[in-house]
């Protein structure tokens, strides 16, 4: 059989003219949808504990993305504030119900929610909160729309604890009983008798301190 390459050359021909165009079309799409996952924010929203205070619960909200978010806001109003360990405190209570104008990449803002009994009686089951923001795209400017889902049950019966700068700080205001509080007060003991033993001999006699 022999093959007519006269008759095979004008298909290929047409074959490339078609599909070339196609293929750079697609390597385009590939290339901006690469730019806009890069320049896109990503907020993430949620509660963990508080790094210092073992028994406090901060509201987190983190930009995990590639560039700025602008006018964030928020669905539903997100409880903060809310205290109570065994038994909720219905004396105070929050929202945190405002617009951050500008959420750089990488940056989290940290805000004090409360304690896991008032955030308890405080959030639904699997709290749903929308996070909107304006941001920057790679040939114009966008929205976009992020979705966290809120839960604080997890915490239940998680291990927390104090920092040391938190400790030393509690004990130098004599708020606890540790070790730091220990040693605080038995320096505060030596330097009251330094101060005594510093003091001219009439006035310590006046005190009664030397027969």
């Amino acid at each position: 059989m022999d093959i007519n390459f006269q008759e095979i050359n004008p298909i290929l021909q047409f074959v490339f003219f078609i599909l070339s165009p196609l293929i750079t079309f697609s390597a385009v799409a590939i290339a901006y949808h690469a730019l806009y996952r890069q320049a896109k924010p990503s907020i993430a929203i949620y509660y963990e504990p508080n790094p210092d205070v073992g028994t406090i619960i901060d509201l987190v909200i983190k930009n995990n993305g590639g560039s700025a978010a602008r006018d964030l806001t928020f669905s539903v109003p997100i409880p903060i504030k809310r205290f109570g360990i065994e038994k909720a405190d219905t004396n105070k209570n929050d929202n945190f119900n405002h617009t951050i104008r500008h959420l750089t990449a990488g940056r989290e803002l940290r805000y004090w929610a409360g304690q896991f009994a008032g955030l308890k009686e405080a959030i639904p089951v699997d709290l749903e909160v929308s996070a909107k923001y304006r941001f920057k795209s790679p040939l114009r400017r966008r929205h976009g729309e992020d979705i966290s889902i809120l839960d604080i049950r997890y915490l239940e019966g998680v291990n927390s604890s104090n920092s040391v700068s938190t400790d030393i700080s509690d004990a130098l205001k004599g708020r606890n009983n540790t070790i730091f509080s220990k040693i605080h007060n038995s320096l505060n003991n030596i330097t009251k008798e330094l101060e005594t033993l510093n003091q001219p001999e009439t006035k310590r006699t006046k005190r009664g301190q030397i027969p």
